[in-house]
């Protein structure tokens, strides 16, 4: 069948006004990782905490065109945070243990191996607390579980193009793949990271380390300023922060 419309390049295609998914389970595989470094704690676990992004792509569930036609060249993505230790230390009930359980073999496997793999995604409804957005019904993962052995016999490739970021081995074509514009993007977010100054990214991308003022030989009387103070919260593990399921592109 023919095109209904032509689209120019670099033209994004638009959707209609997909409706909520039910509360759930979905099949879905790991889409992409990316290690976020080190993130702001929420009001109740104030501490920075380290953070990797998994995004889901659903199998059997897609976007809707604004002709109100289901485009199954447009899976629905979801976004599932989870904090981790450098250390690689996992306690079992921490999200990214489940998560890692969820995946086959997935203790045996190193981060970027586990791109691809099969799982199923808890999918529930909830109200957005705050932004332009707030009082706003929409869709998030609370959990992550492995898939029935039946389903992934059956289950269909990933569409999207995965890819895996790793921000203590940086690669710059998978940089430019990032979210970036707003504060809750990637590359945003990452650059607003402590893990940033002084890290391999930082050199790769050319910008240098803020220069600081010369240090008093004695004491003012004042307090170190905490120069990451004004990083916005993102307090909420399993939040979609970006909304990319009903909202934007992948790349």
């Amino acid at each position: 069948m023919a095109f209904k419309k032509a689209v120019k390049a670099g033209e994004k295609k638009k959707y209609g006004n997909t409706p909520l998914l039910d509360a759930g389970t979905y099949d879905a595989r790991v889409l992409s990782i990316v290690d976020l470094g080190l993130q702001p704690g929420s009001p109740q676990y104030p501490e920075p905490k380290l953070k990797l992004e998994f995004r889901f792509e659903l199998l059997d569930e897609f976007m809707v065109s604004e002709d109100g036609s289901v485009d199954e060249k447009a899976p629905r993505v979801f976004s599932f945070e989870v904090t981790y230790n450098e250390d690689g230390y996992m306690d079992e009930k921490a999200n990214i243990y489940k998560l890692i359980s969820a995946i086959p073999d997935g203790f045996t496997l190193d981060l970027n191996e586990m791109i691809g793999a099969p799982v199923t995604v808890m999918i529930q409804k909830y109200k957005k607390q705050s932004g332009k957005n707030a009082g706003k019904e929409d869709n998030k993962i609370t959990s992550v579980l492995p898939m029935k052995a039946k389903n992934i016999s059956v289950a269909g490739p990933l569409v999207n193009t995965p890819f895996f970021f790793d921000l203590g081995e940086p690669d710059l074509a998978v940089w430019k793949k990032l979210f970036k514009g707003n504060q809750y993007a990637h590359q945003d977010r990452i650059m607003a990271s402590p893990s940033f100054q002084g890290s391999k990214l930082q050199k790769l991308l050319g910008i240098e380390a803020p220069e600081h003022e010369e240090e008093a030989t004695e004491s003012d009387g004042f307090e170190d300023v905490d120069v990451d103070a004004d990083v916005p919260d993102m307090s909420d593990d399993t939040q979609e922060h970006l909304p990319v399921d009903a909202e934007e592109e992948l790349y």
